[in-house]
């Protein structure tokens, strides 16, 4: 991993030599002069539960290259040919001129996209005045994008927005692709990155953003790359993946959770009114509103189409959020994937179903991709 470039200058003689050097840059427009070296940093997956209530920072962790930036103004500064910061210099001054013409030859060239790309560029230069008061913070290299994060102070509320995202294209050209030109095309920023960036444990954090450590990455017993090997800066997720099975060796706290799908797994309709108490309390509510309404027919329908004769086939460990993949007895290739989160102390059970209700940007991380592909491995024999 690269380690962040340390300078030291103890003699004052020598310090005030470094300054006037360092002035000198600036002066001279030396691209890039206030701004880090690229660095690994580890963003942790943030879970959210309950419709948006509430989330939880789990132990998953997304590796990307980091840039911080000393200097809010960096980008009126000349920066180095055919990097990222020279397209984002490029498109904030289109922007402050309102050239339509120079935004779409620094944007996505897609036909497919254009209509959608135009109206983006038209709704950025009407907020042109609102976003000049932005400050860009950091950028994150991920896949074939590099995203810059701002920083957008609206009284005494800040506001964290990754809209200026940049693709890579084959001849290394970097080309502004801002939402929706990307959403839902790159897990690694819609379901990690832009959660993170808005979440308690990211940039609003009194203590500054909060990363995985080290030791906390080294334990995960899987890596999982997001993007194929051909990526420019290809994503990879720390996570701890298990393989179950009559034999499969698991921990007690796993068996617990198995415990508990397996009496998810048996209820019936006459047992549906227990079914609120394994959920999150958004969850319950919703369940014990669809229970009220419903026909005896359509909760055995919904049990039969969701939980029952489902069979534990691969779990992934992002503690306090466990991802359980499952295969219908029955035969049906589909593979479901239940979310259940780990609860400190209290009466009931010791993890609560999250997903019975509550579809998110993360759910669509493990149910398709990678991880997917990990999970359909097979069980142990």
């Amino acid at each position: 991993m690269d380690l962040l470039p340390i300078v030291t200058v103890p003699h004052p003689a020598l310090r005030r030599a470094f300054m006037s050097f360092l002035m000198c840059m600036l002066l001279l427009g030396a691209p890039n002069a206030l701004a880090q070296e690229a660095h690994t940093v580890f963003v942790p997956v943030i879970y959210p539960v309950d419709f948006e209530q509430t989330a939880v920072r789990t132990s998953a962790c997304l590796e990307v290259q980091e840039r911080l930036y000393a200097e809010p103004g960096w980008w009126m500064q000349p920066q180095a040919p055919g990097s990222p910061e020279e397209s984002m210099a490029s498109v904030l001054r289109a922007l402050k001129d309102g050239d339509k013409a120079a935004l779409k030859a620094l944007s996505v060239q897609d036909p497919e996209q254009e209509s959608e790309r135009n109206a983006q560029i038209e709704a950025f230069i009407e907020q042109w005045k609102i976003l000049s008061g932005m400050k860009f913070m950091a950028r994150y290299d991920m896949d074939d994008l590099s995203v810059f994060v701002g920083e957008l102070e609206r009284g005494d509320a800040k506001m964290y927005f990754d809209n200026f995202r940049f693709r890579r294209t084959k001849n290394g050209r970097f080309v502004w692709a801002p939402p929706p030109l990307t959403q839902g095309a790159r897990p690694s920023i819609d379901a990690i990155l832009r959660p993170w960036i808005r979440s308690e444990w990211g940039f609003d954090r009194a203590e500054g953003p909060d990363y995985c450590g080290l030791e906390e990455v080294k334990d995960r017993s899987l890596v999982v790359r997001l993007s194929g090997d051909a990526s420019w800066k290809p994503s990879r997720l720390h996570i701890s993946g298990t393989r179950l099975g009559s034999d499969a060796a698991v921990s007690q706290e796993v068996k617990g959770l198995l415990t508990l799908f397996a009496e998810i797994s048996r209820m019936r309709a006459e047992d549906a009114d227990r079914l609120p108490g394994y959920m999150t309390p958004g969850g319950a509510k919703r369940m014990t509103a669809f229970l009220e309404s419903a026909q005896t027919y359509e909760v055995e329908r919904y049990l039969e189409s969701v939980t029952y004769g489902q069979a534990p086939y691969y779990l992934l460990d992002a503690s306090p959020l466990f991802v359980l993949y499952t295969k219908n007895t029955h035969g049906t290739s589909y593979l479901p994937a239940f979310f259940f989160v780990r609860t400190e102390g209290g009466q009931g059970p010791n993890f609560l179903w999250a997903s019975a209700f509550h579809s998110t940007d993360q759910n669509g991380l493990f149910f398709r991709g990678p991880l997917t592909d990990k999970a359909q491995e097979g069980p142990a024999k």
